[in-house]
């Protein structure tokens, strides 16, 4: 059986171990674990980075001194662009398969089946990517192939823009009422789902990728317009006395 070493315990580190469990021997690593540990770790087949970006920096140079550079490192990271300059810079004799599952414990309540993972294009061996595809496949995933920048593009729509709106959601207080709608009860959902990510995920998502912050301004610019016109209020009493 493969080994699949994971550094990163926290919610999606320790959703890898339960999902991979009995596809490969695992061992996993902790801040909390011992040099001897990540040793451990850094010998297996494969070695998967379950860490915020702000952590590569620190985790990658001490990876680099011990891994063999017949293992395979796994970035699953929720933005590609940088952790695709750092892989690239402190391992660059180890094949990298660079994958963002969309999906996580709290999307996944009844399995991984039909979900949705994308490979890299950019880093990483055709072999890899092929035998990635295939194995992804066999777990009734959906794989989807694009380069890191398209990623990042895409994503600033859709992973960075949802939890920008979901955080100010958050912020603003919204929660369950005794009296709702179903409308206001989506934006409660959405809030829900914010809420059990870390605040590391929602950082790494927000400023990790370098379209984020453009989609950011386009939103606010949104609002701006939207209020402007919500503040021309014909139902003002002082207007219609005015007009008569």
């Amino acid at each position: 059986m493969k080994t699949l070493g994971i550094i990163g315990q926290g919610k999606f580190g320790q959703f890898i171990a339960s999902e991979m469990e009995g596809v490969f021997r695992i061992e996993t690593y902790d801040v909390s674990n011992s040099e001897a540990q990540f040793h451990r770790v850094s010998e297996c087949d494969y070695v998967a980075l379950a860490i915020p970006l702000e952590a590569y920096q620190a985790v990658l140079p001490k990876l680099a001194a011990v891994i063999s550079p017949k293992s395979v490192v796994i970035d699953v990271c929720s933005v590609k662009l940088r952790p695709l300059e750092f892989t690239t810079k402190y391992l660059p004799n180890n094949d990298i398969l660079s994958i963002h599952p969309l999906f996580g414990p709290a999307t996944t309540p009844d399995g991984i089946a039909g979900q949705k993972v994308i490979i890299i294009r950019d880093i990483g061996s055709f072999q890899l990517h092929a035998d990635a595809q295939k194995f992804f496949e066999k777990l009734r995933l959906s794989v989807i192939q694009l380069d890191a920048d398209n990623h990042d593009r895409g994503m600033a729509e859709l992973h960075a823009l949802t939890y920008y709106v979901a955080s100010a959601l958050s912020d603003f207080g919204v929660s369950e009422r005794p009296i709702s709608t179903p409308s206001y009860d989506k934006l409660v959902s959405l809030v829900n789902l914010y809420n059990v990510h870390t605040q590391a995920l929602v950082e790494t998502i927000e400023k990790g990728n370098p379209y984020a912050a453009e989609m950011r301004t386009k939103l606010m610019q949104s609002f701006q317009k939207i209020d402007q016109q919500y503040s021309i209020n014909p139902f003002d009493d002082d207007k219609t006395d005015k007009a008569k």
